[in-house]
This record gives C-alpha cells, sequence and structure tokens, in this order.
C-alpha cells in the first residue's frame, strides 16, 4: 500500500473552494466528517471487559495511521481505568536511506508485532484489531504463536465490512465505524457548506459508531 499527498497546487485549490474531508485526516483546515475514534477505541474495549481479561492489547497495522492511534489510545486508557496491563503494538523499526515506500501491514508489520509480542500476565488478553481488513491475518498469526482466539485471546475489531470477519471461529467482538452515516453526513455538511461558502469557521462532525 502507497499513499501519494496532494501536491501544493492541488492543496491551493482545494481550500479555494467548499471542501468535507471524510474519515479521519491530519489537515486542520476544511470541514470534516469523521468516525469517533475515541468512541470506536472505548466501545471495542467496553466489550472485551465484558470477558474479563487480565491484559487489553491493541496492535496498529499501519505505522502513522491516524484513526488507529487514536483508538488504540482510548482503548488501553480504557484499560488502565480498570487497572489492567495495558500494551500498544506499534512498528519501530527505522527506515532506510533507500525505503521509500511505507512498510506493507500484512506482510511485514503484523507478522513482526505478533511474533515479538509476550503477554504481560497468565490471564486471557483482549487484543483490539483497528481495522476488519487485517483480522483475518491476525487470526492467523495468533494461531501459528499457538494462541486460540476466545480461550488465550479474545478480538475486539474496529469494523467497515461484515464479510471480513465471516467464517472466523469464533467471531471477533466488532463495534461498526458507520460509514452509511459517515457519507450522509459528508453530503448534508457539503451542502451547507456550498450555501454557507464565507463562513469561517470549521466544522469538524463526530460520528458515533454502531455496536451490532
Amino acid at each position: 500500500w502507497t499513499y501519494s499527498a496532494p501536491s501544493a497546487e492541488c492543496y491551493k485549490l482545494l481550500r479555494d473552494m467548499p471542501l468535507v474531508w471524510t474519515m479521519t485526516h491530519q489537515e486542520d483546515w476544511g470541514d470534516c466528517v469523521q468516525p469517533d475514534n475515541a468512541l470506536l477505541g472505548r466501545a471495542a474495549a467496553s466489550q472485551l471487559l465484558e470477558c474479563r481479561p487480565s491484559e487489553l492489547v491493541a496492535v496498529i497495522p499501519e505505522p502513522g495511521h491516524l484513526a488507529f492511534e487514536l483508538r488504540a489510545q482510548a482503548f488501553v486508557r480504557a484499560g488502565f481505568e480498570q487497572k489492567l496491563a495495558t500494551h500498544i503494538l506499534r512498528w519501530t523499526s527505522p527506515r532506510g536511506p533507500g525505503d521509500h515506500l511505507a512498510p506493507d501491514p500484512t506482510s511485514q508489520v503484523l507478522p513482526s508485532l505478533i511474533r515479538d509480542w509476550r503477554p504481560a500476565s497468565r490471564g486471557p488478553v483482549g487484543l483490539l484489531v483497528p481495522e476488519d481488513t487485517y483480522v483475518g491475518v491476525v487470526y492467523q498469526l495468533l494461531s501459528e504463536k499457538g494462541l486460540i482466539v476466545g480461550k488465550d485471546v479474545h478480538v475486539a475489531v474496529c469494523g467497515t465490512r461484515p464479510e471480513k470477519v465471516m467464517g472466523l471461529n469464533p467471531a471477533p467482538l466488532r463495534v461498526d465505524v458507520d460509514l452509511e452515516e459517515v457519507g450522509r453526513q459528508s453530503a448534508k455538511l457539503l451542502l451547507w457548506r456550498l450555501a454557507h461558502r464565507h463562513g469561517r469557521t470549521r466544522v469538524v462532525v463526530l460520528v458515533k459508531p454502531r455496536v451490532p
């Protein structure tokens, strides 16, 4: 996976027109509709706490991904409030001078993080996967590590694609990002901005998650 940032010329054009960013981004200008990432993390923690884990762990498959970071931080904060051991698994390997692409989440980041991870306690672990794209790979890596999902590890996932968890046994606990509502609110906000294009106040809408 790769990402190319818009050019300076493109940014200049965007700044001069009504614009609504969708999903989580790092720009500090333009209106925005995005999932409430803090609520996503806390909702996932709330579900996992019912499994009585002794530790909460979040894994970040894409280094520097803002939404994943926000979800993970809220998740472990909820565990800390319950006096549980908490940890965030992050990719920390530095890039070499010739490394122009981000590390691949499925072939590099996740295998390295799961392989090197050692649970801090003997009890079951509550594990957050911040996007359901990666949950199948995480299940496979846990199995290869000798950990049984539903016994040694309970998994919660922030989801946008229900088909990604089909066939997983046991199914992970799931918190829905609610992309439909993100799209609806984005269209609504853009229509409002078209009618108020000279207003200088930036509008940010946070969409609450759904728990199926």
